[in-house]
């Protein structure tokens, strides 16, 4: 059984990631729904551009967000009260602190967004990897062994920057080729005329 003050962290936890998530599938789900919705609703002169991607709170302001944060505080403050029998004035009370908190979980969609594009590319890279070595391509030792020696490779590039392999550099165009027949002088003979001894 949790107390209150358990009861009041867990809720808001859960509104936040039940914003979180709510984005997720208003991105992937609303966008379509949005759009069948409104060219039921209007005609076809004020029908949405094809490129225009919004859902009910994906790429939607505050004042829009806040519209469907209030939607769901209701729906959810009523069902307590009409169907669980819950303190009426409580409900109200835990709805008005629930709002922002609900508000804030749909900012924070973006980045469980984010997350889940990196898993679903990571998974990509791993089913394109199990191919290959199906087909022969590569073995598991292999790709092993290529990653560890990029990842060294990186790391010593980091710690080392002035450590990296210099391409040799072409000798520069605007030197003038040394002439045919001309010969360097005699160390011997340039000291003696530096210091002006006689020979």
């Amino acid at each position: 059984m949790l107390t209150p003050q358990e009861y009041f962290w867990s809720s808001l936890l859960f509104l936040l990631i039940f914003g979180a998530v709510l984005y997720v599938v208003d991105r992937v789900f609303g966008v379509a729904v949005k759009r069948w919705f409104w060219s039921l609703t209007h005609d076809k002169r004020t029908r949405l551009p094809k490129d225009e991607e919004q859902g009910f709170i994906y790429r939607r302001h505050a004042r829009s967000r806040f519209n469907v944060a209030l939607v769901i505080m209701v729906i959810e403050t009523a069902l307590s009260i009409a169907v669980f029998r819950y303190n009426p004035l409580l409900e109200i009370l835990s709805a008005v602190l629930d709002l922002p908190v609900l508000m804030i979980g749909f900012y924070l969609g973006p980045l469980l967004d984010m997350a889940f594009g990196h898993v679903d590319r990571g998974l990509d890279r791993i089913e394109n990897l199990e191919e290959r070595i199906d087909s022969g391509k590569t073995t598991l030792s292999g790709e092993v062994t290529g990653a560890f020696r990029n990842a060294g490779t990186r790391v010593r590039e980091t710690v080392y920057p002035d450590s990296k392999s210099k391409e040799p550099q072409e000798p520069s165009a605007d030197k003038s080729p040394e002439k045919p027949g001309q010969e360097e002088p005699d160390p011997k003979t340039s000291f003696d005329d530096f210091i002006g001894r006689k020979k």
